[in-house]
């Protein structure tokens, strides 16, 4: 996501982008000195608490051109993950169904909007 924000020119480092940057440094750390377990429950914590702002975020200035084809894309490789994942446990599938429902909320807002812009392209055309 970072790559796309810079190349749309909109990559500004925020308090926000520290908080996330540490919760990854977190999951890296907990990886390495606990538990592949511990680490994963840390990640699905972080983007959870990342996932409240984004949702935040899309609801209010729900942006169709970009983010739509991104959380598409997040969506299909989050479902596809959860499908071949290895086995039914929190360690194999935790992460991408918590993935695959936070691009879910996500989606609803932009579809809403990418909807009542075809519509009004629609009416454009007729009238």
């Amino acid at each position: 996501m970072a790559i796309i924000l810079f190349y749309q020119k909109r990559f500004i480092w925020t308090k926000l982008e520290t908080i996330i940057s540490s919760l990854i440094l977190g999951c890296i750390i907990l990886f390495k000195a606990a538990s592949p377990y511990w680490a994963l429950l840390f990640g699905i914590a972080s983007e959870s608490i990342v996932g409240v702002y984004l949702i935040i975020q899309t609801w209010q200035r729900p942006k169709v051109r970009y983010n739509f084809t991104a959380y598409v894309i997040f969506l299909i490789v989050s479902i596809l993950a959860i499908i071949n994942a290895e086995g039914w446990s929190l360690s194999k599938v935790g992460y991408p169904i918590s993935e695959t429902i936070l691009n879910i909320v996500i989606l609803i807002p932009l579809i809403a909007k990418w909807r009542k812009k075809k519509i009004k392209k629609l009416n454009l055309k007729i009238a």
